[in-house]
């Protein structure tokens, strides 16, 4: 319809076309795994160079089309997931290549570095950041969960039973960081955040909300993985709390009203809710019971401040 505004530019990101837009701007360029297009000879080289490689299908999500490719001694390992999790073993690069096409088909994919990930109980660890717009058309990281694989999964999607914690109780409670160690992590990936999200809006156009996958290392690096146009709220409502949670359903109606000029309507008292998490605590106080805390949060502890990130471009 002529006129109409999009609260994001597109619905979904190409993996290929995605990394070949933030591949060239240097200050997002170390965070990027090594890719390259899915092709036989890409994947030679790339066993080649790494022990672990992943194949991804440019337009799956929700781990489906994700093939980790392990090199053994003798042949490889191939590891997917369809109903269930399927690990094979493979004897030659040409059975490897007949094997992969079965899953992929004639779909476009990408061949990407394995990395050496922070794990938790022997199971992988990831990082899914919901950034948003507010009211103010700033960014903001309105939650960052934790997602915790099945022990021996090779991703972390909930519907293979990951687990997903709130960010600090994750790191402090579970994997014993100090206060200070995980708050400097947590300021290293609101900056890394505001470098993607500004490369992004560069590259394609503006957008009102992104989910974005990050991956830590066991060296302490950040990884950018990919991101989401489309990002579900699943992670946000099991690891985050019942507050942020609201307020990621909040914050992009409060950006439709920017973008559509109107303005917050005042209160019967004369007062107006000046954002969604004010809206989210009227009338509940800023703890939330038991009842509604997930098994591995605290009870009455206050959610993570959302914080607006800088966009900055160096």
């Amino acid at each position: 319809m002529p006129g109409l505004q999009k609260i994001n530019c597109q619905h979904y990101f190409d993996k290929w076309s995605l990394h070949q837009a933030l591949q060239k701007h240097r200050d997002v360029r170390e965070h990027l795994p090594k890719t390259l297009l899915y092709d036989g000879q890409n994947v030679e080289k790339m066993l080649q160079d790494y022990k672990v490689i992943y194949i991804k299908t440019c337009t799956g999500s929700n781990g489906r089309g994700v093939i980790r490719v392990a090199r053994e001694i003798i042949g490889y390992t191939m590891t997917f997931f369809g109903q269930t999790q399927v690990e094979k073993k493979i004897v030659s690069l040409s059975h490897l290549k007949e094997e992969v096409r079965k899953i992929i088909g004639s779909s476009r994919a990408i061949v990407q570095q394995g990395l050496d990930l922070v794990t938790h109980n022997g199971a992988i660890v990831d990082l899914r950041p919901l950034v948003q717009k507010n009211g103010q058309g700033e960014w903001q990281v309105t939650a960052i969960p934790v997602r915790v694989g099945v022990r021996g999964a090779h991703i972390t999607s909930t519907r293979t039973g990951s687990q997903v914690y709130d960010f600090t109780y994750f790191f402090e409670m579970m994997l014993g960081y100090s206060k200070g160690r995980s708050q400097e992590l947590q300021a290293r990936i609101k900056e890394l955040l505001g470098r993607i999200v500004a490369r992004l809006e560069e590259e394609f156009g503006p957008f009102g909300e992104l989910g974005i996958d990050l991956a830590l290392d066991k060296e302490g690096k950040l990884w950018f993985i990919e991101a989401n146009a489309k990002p579900g709220k699943d992670t946000v409502a099991l690891g985050c709390g019942e507050e942020t949670f609201i307020e990621s359903f909040f914050a992009p109606l409060e950006y439709a009203k920017l973008l559509a000029g109107f303005k917050t309507a005042p209160l019967t008292d004369g007062t107006s809710l000046s954002s969604p998490a004010q809206l989210a605590r009227a009338g509940k106080g800023d703890t939330f019971s038991a009842a509604s805390v997930p098994h591995h949060q605290e009870a009455g502890k206050t959610v993570m401040a959302v914080e607006t990130i800088p966009v900055v471009l160096k």
